[in-house]
């Protein structure tokens, strides 16, 4: 009995590491939909549920070509909600929004694609509670320059403590040392243009 025993602990500890070995394939499609069942036979694996389409994972966020509606790769694969886009002028694009992670790397709500749509390292980051108890949002993006304006919900970007709205160094995603001169927001989902020349990254930061 204790060698049956013994045998069976040492089956279930060895299913349990082989358990937590495995990885999330992030190149397999999904659905828009539940799936109930799932078989496998073979190199085929069968699906069914509550679904109507079945494709890629492109996140939150995608660009599509302007001419032929396609969409571009690689996707950004965003981990969240994407609320607004702005382009860099140099081909690539600032985002901002709800997201926690881009192309399988941690973003807090800011996130910057070249021309190439792949991730860069530019990471301000907007953190904070807002004052409905909310996760911290990004909803505006003005790039101008070298300075990129984001407005939203957030009280600590780029390293810095900033109330809803902020100006951060496009290159470093440092935040500015002046400020942008704006009323106290709770969204601030406005236009952010009549702020451009309240601060600018052209000086020292914090």
């Amino acid at each position: 009995m204790r060698t049956l025993f013994a045998l069976a602990t040492a089956l279930l500890l060895g299913s349990a590491a082989t358990a937590l070995a495995q990885s999330v394939d992030t190149t397999l499609w999904v659905t828009n939909g539940s799936v109930f069942s799932v078989v496998r036979d073979g190199g085929t694996t069968y699906i069914a549920g509550n679904f109507t389409r079945v494709g890629p994972v492109m996140g939150g966020g995608i660009a599509i070509d302007a001419a032929t509606g396609v969409a571009l790769t690689p996707y950004p694969k965003v981990a969240g909600h994407v609320s607004v886009v702005a382009p860099d002028g140099s081909g690539g694009w600032f985002l901002g929004g709800d997201f926690i992670a881009v192309a399988g790397q941690p973003r807090s709500n800011l996130a910057h694609l070249d021309a190439s749509g792949q991730l860069t390292s530019w990471n301000p980051g907007a953190a904070g509670s807002n004052v409905s108890g909310f996760g911290a949002i990004v909803r505006a993006l003005v790039v101008s320059g070298n300075t990129v304006y984001v407005g939203g919900a957030f009280q600590r970007i780029g390293g810095q403590t900033r109330d809803h709205v902020a100006a951060i160094d496009a290159s470093t995603g440092a935040a500015c040392s002046t400020r942008p001169l704006t009323p106290r927001s709770r969204t601030c989902n406005v236009a952010l243009t009549p702020i451009h020349k309240a601060s600018h990254c052209d000086e020292n930061h914090d």
